[in-house]
């Protein structure tokens, strides 16, 4: 048993440190060069200003609403085996909604309403990563429990 706290303990803080290190990383980077001097917006710049995006649509508005189902993953994933069942179903969800982000292909990147194409930054894969290695850790003692 004190093997398996400690995976559990080292999942989690990957998926923590993970989600830390997207916040430094571009979240969205411009797809080419550009005449407005766009080359990507960081991910803490995604997570403080995503809830301006609730104007622009839901495509752009999803993929942030995932980090509110990620804290209370990560909660109930300390809280014990059993709550480690919502905290699955809460990480499964959270990484649907970010997911999402693999649809943005544009972003605006000033008030005259210019946009540039974008794909997901390196900050984005490791954000997703956050969400897998959540998932996975809670799952794993399921995935245990009912092998024979």
């Amino acid at each position: 048993m004190a093997v398996m706290s400690r995976v559990h303990r080292t999942l989690f803080i990957f998926s923590l440190s993970c989600y830390g290190l997207a916040l430094f990383l571009p979240g969205l980077a411009a797809r080419e060069s550009n005449p407005y001097g766009f080359h990507g917006v960081s991910g803490f710049m995604c997570l403080v200003f995503g809830w301006s995006t609730v104007v622009a649509g839901w495509k752009y508005f999803l993929p942030w609403m995932s980090n509110f189902l990620y804290l209370p993953a990560l909660l109930l994933w300390i809280a014990g085996p059993r709550a480690r069942r919502w905290g699955a179903l809460l990480a499964l969800g959270s990484l649907i909604l970010a997911a999402q982000t693999l649809r943005i292909d544009t972003f605006m990147v000033n008030e005259a309403g210019h946009r540039v194409a974008v794909q997901p930054g390196l900050g984005a894969w490791c954000w997703m990563a956050s969400m897998i290695v959540l998932l996975f850790g809670a799952l794993a003692p399921i995935a245990n429990r009912s092998s024979p």
